[in-house]
């Protein structure tokens, strides 16, 4: 009797102990749930956007929560970009127009307006005030990382490419009325990047760029619309 009662101890604490090894194994090889928010929706400004029901984003796996974006194919937009030095700043007003690998900017500064003009691999040139179209078609076929530069825009897809503890911080949230992805990480020459991505259009949406505590560029977009943009804005100007 006294043995079979040792022995029903002895198979009810080895059945706990193996629960107890099964339940802390699953806790920890639990990999984060990602779910975004239907594109269609919007949160609307000082919504608990923190909960775990929308969304709980963090450095260690905001990569996997940008991955799920992307950049929507067609759309019209306009946008400001802001540089900041030692005494002094300068402001530039930005309208982007794309239809898949068409793109169309023009770039206001100081009263000038620079147009560009990117049809597959045809590059167009040409200024608002001044005679004169530069073209070439030498240019390389459509490139998030060549266009982000001519729209002077961060390539947020350089999360990617960045070592873990690089990224310092990030989260979901709410920017320019937008549910918006959030990352900070340290690029090129130690800068920290601060930057927003619309979770409805893959699209950046704003971003900010400190060397130290100083902030030296800032993007806000202003404007975006995901219809497609007519025929006539991707059509090349007259030499």
């Amino acid at each position: 009797m006294k043995r079979n009662m040792l022995i029903a101890i002895i198979s009810a604490t080895l059945l706990l102990i193996l629960a107890v090894v099964i339940k802390s194994y699953n806790k920890f090889n639990q990999f984060p749930t990602i779910t975004l928010p239907a594109p269609a929706v919007s949160a609307p400004v000082g919504a608990d956007i923190g909960s775990a029901d929308t969304l709980s984003v963090t450095p260690e796996n905001v990569c996997t929560a940008v991955s799920t974006l992307s950049r929507t194919e067609s759309y019209s937009r306009t946008y400001s970009v802001k540089s900041y030095w030692q005494g002094g700043k300068c402001e530039d007003s930005l309208s982007v127009w794309q239809r898949d690998d068409n793109l169309r900017m023009s770039i206001s500064h100081a009263g000038s307006v620079k147009n560009l003009l990117i049809l597959g691999n045809e590059l167009y040139i040409w200024y608002n005030d001044a005679t004169g179209v530069f073209s070439s078609t030498h240019y390389d076929s459509f490139d998030y990382t060549q266009t982000d530069k001519f729209a002077r825009l961060i390539t947020y897809e350089e999360l990617f490419a960045l070592e873990a503890d690089a990224i310092t911080d990030a989260g979901y949230s709410i920017e320019l009325n937008e549910p918006c992805i959030f990352a900070e990480y340290i690029g090129d020459n130690n800068y920290v990047n601060r930057l927003y991505i619309s979770v409805n259009s893959g699209l950046l949406v704003s971003a900010e760029i400190y060397e130290g505590e100083t902030l030296i560029y800032e993007m806000e977009s202003k404007t975006t619309e995901l219809s497609t943009p007519s025929d006539d804005v991707f059509t090349p100007p007259s030499a």
